[in-house]
């Protein structure tokens, strides 16, 4: 994985972690509510698993939260990849 994907990850499941303790939910809890397996929220929630945007939009969908908030609202994400990734760049 290239290290800017990394970053993606990591930050992606740092946000998801923070918004479901805001929430007030476990790990099952969010695990029943999505109809994904606990263990795979932990994993995303550490940046260890690449995941599918499917999987993304059931948490996101169970933490009631859109897809913005998920990513980072203040674009860090975004500029990351713009600094990382040459092929972006042109775009």
């Amino acid at each position: 994985m290239k290290e800017y994907q990394k970053k993606v990850v990591e930050e992606t499941g740092n946000l998801i972690r923070m918004t479901r303790l805001k929430k007030g939910l476990s790990l099952e809890e969010l695990a029943i509510k999505s109809n994904v397996s606990a263990a795979t929220i932990l994993k995303i929630e550490k940046g260890e698993s690449n995941f599918r945007m499917s999987t993304f939009f059931k948490i996101g969908e169970a933490l009631e939260v859109n897809f913005s908030t998920l990513i980072g609202e203040e674009e860090v994400i975004l500029k990351q990849l713009l600094d990382f990734d040459p092929i972006v760049k042109d775009l």
